[in-house]
């Protein structure tokens, strides 16, 4: 079987393409990515160094060479995407060409080959925008970020293939923890790097918002769970192991490095909330193993030099 990883040399991507070299019935995995995020540290990677592995180095957006990657494949993980700060209101344009426009011309290869049988999508609970209720499946979207509303359009484009291939839409909480291509720029490690190397965190507003997270390497599992089992169905479904806080997170840092200094910024801002329902819906299919939290930090810690 073989599979096609858009932006697989990314965060996720880099646990993803290792569960999926561990998988003997995927026969190939072709990693595209343009690798516009600067980070080479897959090619590095001792856990995928499998002669199933290929790399395509291209934009989602080359019609040309997405077509080729895509010929002969059974499964899709799209995993393309302008990502940053999910609060962040920049860069609109990038946002949209790439979140929404970028998957609107995967589909439209996926459509024409009936070889492909699953699609896996990695969305984002930025879709359901800040609320003060507790967010399942059947919650309404309202993301109010260009991150949320490109990603929710995202998935709409892949609605063009109900009825030709089985869509999976899985919406990411935070995620966070280490692998090989670890991001530095996403809420916990961001936090537990300053603490690490500065003995300082900066709180963005009252740090009173609460987040709902999940480690990456059970987003590869969620995310794998289509490949793991035939009996789950199509449909969107929450990923979160749990909801914190900002200020519950740096409690838990505080606890590794006592005397660690913190700053608010904007501590007047009211930056609203995301509470996801755990467990959701996929944990009929798909068992994510809880971490706990000081654990998950002291991993992260002893991943520092």
């Amino acid at each position: 079987m073989k599979v096609v990883v858009t932006g697989g040399a990314g965060y996720i991507g880099c646990s993803l393409t290792e569960q999926l070299v561990a998988d003997e019935s995927v026969t190939e995995v072709v990693v595209y990515d343009n690798l516009s995020a600067g980070k080479y540290n897959l090619f590095s990677n001792p856990k995928i160094k499998h002669p199933k592995v290929r790399f395509i180095i291209a934009d989602i957006l080359d019609n040309k060479s997405l077509s080729k990657a895509l010929d002969d494949s059974a499964v899709v993980f799209h995993l393309a995407a302008k990502v940053s700060e999910p609060d962040s209101a920049s860069d609109s344009q990038a946002f949209e060409q790439v979140n929404h426009w970028g998957t609107a011309q995967l589909v439209a290869e996926i459509e024409k080959r009936p070889s492909i049988r699953k699609v896996i999508y990695a969305s984002s609970v930025y879709v359901y925008g800040h609320l003060k209720q507790q967010i399942n499946e059947t919650t309404a979207t309202l993301p109010n970020s260009f991150y949320g509303n490109t990603k929710l359009k995202g998935e709409e484009q892949l609605q063009r293939l109900k009825g030709k291939a089985d869509l999976f839409v899985f919406r990411l909480a935070n995620v966070f923890g280490v692998n090989r291509c670890t991001r530095y720029n996403v809420i916990i490690n961001k936090l537990m790097f300053e603490a690490h190397y500065q003995h300082k965190v900066r709180i963005i507003g009252s740090g009173d918002q609460v987040r709902p997270f999940v480690s990456v390497d059970n987003a590869a599992t969620a995310l794998m769970s289509p490949l793991k089992n035939d009996q789950l169905k199509n449909g969107i479904y929450n990923v979160a192991e749990f909801n914190s806080s900002v200020n519950d997170v740096v409690d838990h840092i505080m606890q590794l490095y006592p005397g660690m200094e913190y700053q608010y910024l904007n501590k007047h801002l009211s930056m609203g909330s995301i509470e996801i329902e755990t467990p959701g819906l996929l944990s009929e299919w798909c068992d994510l193993t809880k971490g706990n939290m000081s654990n998950y930090l002291e991993t992260i810690r002893n991943h520092f030099v």
